[in-house]
């Protein structure tokens, strides 16, 4: 039987929890805001939980931009509210248990003084449960 993709053979003894690699959390939540357009996402600190390689938290800024401030602050909104909703939305490679907004939505034009607003969450994530309950390799 194949193995899935991202395992990793550990010594005897190991936390199997150790042989998935951790979710692209990043990804998953561009997924949740890239239609709304305006939006970059980017991850500016991440790390484990406890158990360690099962619980991870990343912190995800989103910048929104919009032709004006009023549509700039209501794109936000909706990010905010697109993000948040991150733990009742299904996603293969894991699972979202949490999201805390961190700092925002808040006023922060661009250097040339653009429309922008920023947002800031916290994410706590795990593998998928199944990838552990999956079948035995030989």
């Amino acid at each position: 039987m194949s193995r899935p993709p991202g395992y990793v053979e550990l010594p005897p003894g190991a936390d199997p929890a150790l042989s998935y690699e951790r979710p692209d959390i990043e990804l998953h939540a561009l997924r949740a805001v890239k239609p709304l357009g305006g939006v970059i996402t980017w991850c500016y600190t991440a790390g484990e939980g406890d158990p360690p390689g099962w619980i991870f938290t990343a912190n995800i800024q989103v910048d929104v931009r919009a032709n004006n401030r009023v549509n700039a602050e209501r794109r936000a909104d909706a990010v905010r509210r697109a993000i948040c909703a991150l733990p009742a939305r299904y996603w293969d490679e894991g699972v979202v248990n949490r999201v805390d907004v961190v700092d925002g939505p808040f006023w922060q034009p661009d250097e040339n003084n653009a429309p922008r607003y920023v947002a800031r969450f916290a994410i706590v994530f795990h593998p998928r449960a199944q990838a552990l309950a999956g079948p035995s390799w030989p």
